[in-house]
């Protein structure tokens, strides 16, 4: 605190201009030169713009503790006489049993002079229960009860200090965290290596790589790492990539003669609906990345800063920005679902053709067999025959049948033999009758069908449990948020009732 007060403990003292409370020279006015992180300009941190009449009353409530922390590295730092008259009367015990009731001023000498830099472990029975190091502001904290949340808020340097009693205490691995990076930027680049070689365009690739990017720097970044939270993040990225990729190679269905049949039979509407999802896929992509690429800009390093930037405002932003990304998650999420129903609209159109045809079946006559719609494909529309084009057996029709869904949810469409000659009846035209079956063939036939159309509904239902998930953690983070926002309120009245 030198610089700030004429002497120690001396009340209210001369500011002196230029300086900020730690005696460095404040280089502008306007945020664009100061410190290179954003956090660290908001009022009520360690450079925040705090009025000197907050300072001056903490000083004169703890003269002598507000000064104390910051004098840990001088020669002697009980030369002074007030602070040592003031120690606990079992300070120089070796364990005081009491140390964790201690104020924290005593706390940080009696690390500072006894246990530096290891720390100080309090141990009950030969179990550690509490371990005490100091930051790098000389604060007493203890390792051994950081929570995440916890861990989040130490400077890299406190968590480069504090490393070795984190990994010996077992801390580390009880919070899921590791140092070690290597599998995490291995599979990152594996899956943007996916990307760059997919032959997508360029465009498409780059929404994805820059995602990628992205993480990487996070990783990079931060000391220490949750493995399992990242390689999650990789991997719904990854699923995301696959999802527009497998849409984008699906060939498109085209008329094959005259008679209503289709090359590349994967749907009814000549892969419209499909193109509209490759659509929609990059825009939900492409507003992830926004809302990503702006909460990074406003977190990480630049040199640009707002002067306007406080914790509501931040808070405000990054609520915004964490709906965004959730908003894109569950349009993609949504689009997914419309694509599959579109499907299924698809296997019904095959499902009646069949439910007809069995209905017109003597129940009396069990040897009796009849082709699709009893062998009258005249009556047929063109949107029925792309359905038996989907769904006939012969090998013509196999090159584009695959659905992008069917795909992605590992669902084999169930074929039948329909058609007796994909070449008389599709390229001459010449017998277009239909292959004819026994009653229990078509019955056969119909439950397999069934049985796709509920393979695709459990997938289904699993992409709605997502876009729910998606939904509750926009609702949290609001809910955060705006709980963060009350307390400060709530604080900022009790003060102004004081």
């Amino acid at each position: 605190m030198s610089g700030f007060w004429d002497s120690a403990n001396s009340g209210q003292g001369q500011i002196t201009i230029g300086t900020d409370f730690d005696g460095d020279t404040l280089l502008g006015s306007t945020g664009d030169q100061q410190t290179d992180k954003a956090l660290e300009n908001i009022p009520g941190s360690g450079k925040g713009a705090i009025p000197a009449t907050y300072t001056t009353a903490a000083q004169a409530v703890y003269p002598v503790y507000f000064e104390t922390l910051q004098t840990l590295a001088d020669s002697n730092p009980r030369a002074d006489a007030e602070l040592a008259a003031l120690l606990p009367s079992n300070y120089d015990d070796t364990d005081p049993s009491d140390f964790a009731s201690w104020h924290s001023a005593h706390q940080a000498l009696f690390i500072y002079e006894k246990h530096s830099p290891d720390g100080y472990t309090i141990s009950s029975s030969g179990t550690t229960i509490a371990h005490f190091m100091l930051d790098e502001d000389n604060y007493p904290i203890n390792v051994y009860a950081l929570t995440q949340s916890d861990y989040a808020k130490l400077s890299e340097t406190d968590k480069a200090n504090f490393n070795d009693q984190l990994v010996a205490l077992g801390v580390l691995d009880e919070l899921g965290l590791t140092t070690d990076k290597t599998d995490v930027t291995d599979q990152i680049a594996s899956f943007r290596s996916d990307v760059t070689d997919s032959g997508l365009s360029t465009d498409i690739q780059d929404v994805f790589t820059a995602q990628y990017d992205l993480i990487l720097a996070r990783v990079n970044n931060n000391y220490a790492i949750s493995e399992d939270a990242v390689l999650s993040e990789i991997a719904k990225v990854a699923e995301r990539f696959v999802r527009v990729e497998t849409f984008s190679n699906t060939a498109t269905p085209t008329n094959n003669g005259d008679l209503g049949y289709l090359n590349n039979p994967n749907s009814l509407d000549y892969g419209a609906t499909i193109a509209e999802g490759i659509e929609e896929f990059m825009r939900a992509e492409r507003a992830i990345l926004s809302a990503q690429n702006r909460r990074e800009a406003l977190t990480g390093t630049s040199s640009f800063r707002d002067p306007k930037l406080d914790v509501p405002n931040l808070i405000y932003k990054l609520q915004l920005m964490y709906e965004a990304q959730a908003e894109g998650e569950q349009d993609s999420g949504t689009e997914e679902i419309r694509q599959l129903h579109k499907l299924l609209e698809d296997y019904a159109v095959m499902q009646a053709l069949v439910n007809a045809t069995v209905g017109l079946f003597n129940p009396e006559n069990a040897d009796q067999e009849k082709g699709l719609n009893d062998d009258d494909a005249d009556s047929l529309t063109s949107t029925q025959k792309g359905a038996i084009s989907m769904f006939d057996s012969e090998s013509d029709f196999d090159a584009g049948r695959e659905h992008p869904i069917e795909a992605l949810f590992g669902a084999t469409r169930p074929t039948f033999d329909i058609l007796p000659d994909f070449g008389t009846v599709v390229n001459d035209g010449s017998d277009e009758n239909y292959v004819n079956h026994r009653k229990t063939a078509w019955d056969s036939f119909s439950t397999t069908i069934s049985d796709t159309i509920t393979i695709l509904n459990q997938n289904n239902q699993i992409k709605q449990n997502d876009i729910e998930d998606a939904s509750k953690r926009q609702n949290r983070h609001f809910e955060l948020g705006n709980n963060a926002l009350r307390k400060m309120h709530d604080m900022i009245q009790t003060i102004g009732r004081m």
